[in-house]
């Protein structure tokens, strides 16, 4: 049958000869593979198919098929697209790639999806960009139900593999719990301002809440993306 949807496109792969293996996330049917043929050059297919774009898609589905077929497609309706801001492209891919780790095969949720989609928005339009991958872990952690309950008690730290609070052991591995300055750091954050840490800081933050998100929903993978994007943040 045919599928009207909006959709976002998570991953492209090289196919045969000028085809590709594409992993779109549909609001309608969650995941879904598809193949497109035409994708060499700089037709507007290939131009149109490029991982993070946001889509309107009319597509054949069949459950017993594991590569669908697009009928017809185009740009959602007020995306633009990125542009070619290496922060920014690095950013958007280390956010797919986290998404495409966390999301189930085939299952419809419109509100994991309306959130994806409105951070992809806000993504090719935002100016500050140092915190965008911080705030999308934390936001993305509540929509996975994994919203960090922190601690009111400035003497407790939060413990990333239980998921709660915990009094402060020197002990204990410095890369499984939140600090006393990072559970503020996340509370200032989640108030829309911008807080006050050093890159180092900064950067120990990001691997944290990523470690919270591997030990709870892909234990055994990394992502590929987050070493670059350590990178080009500085």
């Amino acid at each position: 049958m045919l599928v009207k949807s909006d959709a976002i496109l998570l991953k492209k792969t090289p196919y045969a000869d000028n085809s590709a293996i594409l992993h779109i996330y549909t609001r309608s049917h969650g995941m879904q593979s598809f193949i497109a043929q035409g994708m060499h050059g700089k037709s507007g297919k290939a131009a149109m198919l490029q991982p993070g774009n946001l889509l309107e898609l009319i597509f054949y589905f069949q459950s017993n098929k594991n590569l669908k077929r697009i009928k017809e497609m185009q740009l959602m309706q007020g995306f633009r697209g990125f542009d070619q801001n290496p922060v920014r492209l690095q950013i958007l891919m280390f956010c797919l790639e986290l998404s495409s780790k966390c999301l189930p095969e085939e299952q419809e949720d419109l509100h994991t999806f309306d959130f994806i989609r409105d951070q992809l928005l806000n993504l090719a339009e935002e100016t500050e960009l140092t915190w965008f991958p911080v705030q999308f872990l934390l936001k993305f952690a509540k929509i996975n139900g994994l919203g960090l309950q922190l601690p009111i008690d400035g003497k407790k730290g939060f413990q990333l593999e239980t998921g709660t609070a915990i009094f402060r052991d020197t002990r204990m591995n410095p890369m499984q719990h939140l600090e006393e300055n990072e559970i503020m750091t996340c509370k200032v954050l989640e108030t829309g301002h911008i807080p006050q840490m050093t890159i180092e800081e900064r950067r120990t933050l990001t691997e944290k809440l990523l470690y919270y998100f591997k030990v709870h929903l892909f234990p055994e993978q990394e992502l590929k993306s987050f070493p670059i994007l350590m990178e080009v943040l500085g």
